[in-house]
């Protein structure tokens, strides 16, 4: 679907359906300012991509969240860097909801998102979007701690504390973090300020989800920390954001790492850490951290800690 929203010429001529509502491509036809000539096969991508519907000579435009609902089937199940081609159709479509609604309603005047520029203006935004949309469950994906560590945390006021404590506020990080002792004493403050923290093996962008409230995207995507981001509150938008990142948070795990078994220990062995920085990550004594690679050689019978890096990258892609 990116790809043909991506189409200046197809997205022209999708506003323009969304606007007029075309009863059949005759009508169409009849607008002079559409590119005629690329019209028959620009219809059919905009019908394949399930963003309107062709029989014959007629058609019918359907709306942008049947469209959403569609790719949210396609994309959620996908993996972290995907979410990017999942940003430019939640982006355009999202303008073309715009030409939806006026094409349906009078009424244009209710904005659906703001574009916020520089780190201070879009760490001063949150506080009002916090009352006039309470948060209920936030989660964020962090490529980095340097926003929190330099801005965020910082400068949060005792009610700002608070409202993270209350409202469950929980944050993704990448699994790079445990290998720095700085990174990882910073964790743990995040959760004595009541942050619920889980880890994945990478972060590729930051983004924002609260389902059934609002998202918010990088205008760069993977920039971190973004230069300028769009908060959003189209509840389409918001819903197809919060799945995925939802999907995310499902699959990551607890911090701190609990000692349930070697996966944990070769997880941090494979990031190139230490014996004694796995066992401070994971809160052991470096006699279990031997003990679990004793024990992951012996499961996955390899002889060395060579065979083993191979044999766990084996049965990390098995």
């Amino acid at each position: 679907m990116d790809a043909v929203l991506a189409d200046p010429d197809a997205l022209r001529l999708l506003s323009t359906i969304y606007r007029i509502r075309p009863g059949s491509v005759t009508e169409l036809r009849e607008l002079q300012a559409l590119p005629q000539d690329a019209l028959p096969s620009l219809l059919e991508r905009l019908d394949a991509a399930g963003l309107i519907a062709l029989d014959g000579d007629s058609i019918e435009a359907l709306s942008p969240d049947h469209a959403m609902a569609a790719a949210t089937e396609r994309i959620v199940a996908s993996e972290l860097d995907q979410l990017r081609s999942l940003a430019i159709s939640a982006a355009a479509l999202s303008a073309l909801t715009r030409d939806w609604e006026v094409g349906g309603s009078p009424d244009d005047t209710a904005p659906w998102a703001e574009f916020v520029h520089g780190h201070e203006a879009q760490w001063k935004a949150w506080p009002r979007y916090a009352v006039t949309h309470p948060p209920r469950s936030p989660v964020n994906l962090y490529p980095n701690l340097s926003i929190i560590r330099s801005i965020m945390v910082p400068t949060m006021t005792e009610e700002e504390k608070r409202m993270v404590a209350r409202s469950a506020v929980r944050g993704i990080f990448p699994r790079a973090l445990l290998g720095i002792e700085e990174d990882r004493l910073f964790l743990d403050e995040l959760r004595r300020l009541g942050m619920r923290i889980r880890i994945v093996d990478e972060v590729v962008s930051w983004v924002y989800a609260d389902r059934g409230v609002l998202c918010a995207l990088p205008l760069s995507w993977a920039e971190h920390p973004p230069s300028s981001i769009a908060i959003v509150t189209h509840p389409s938008i918001t819903e197809i954001v919060s799945l995925y990142v939802e999907s995310v948070w499902d699959r990551a795990v607890d911090y701190p790492l609990g000692d349930d078994g070697w996966e944990p220990v070769l997880h941090l062995l494979a990031r190139g850490l230490s014996d004694a920085a796995i066992a401070q990550s994971l809160d052991v004594s470096p006699r279990t951290v031997h003990r679990r690679i004793s024990e992951a050689m012996e499961q996955l019978g390899a002889r060395s800690r060579f065979e083993l890096g191979a044999a766990w990258a084996r049965h990390e892609t098995g």
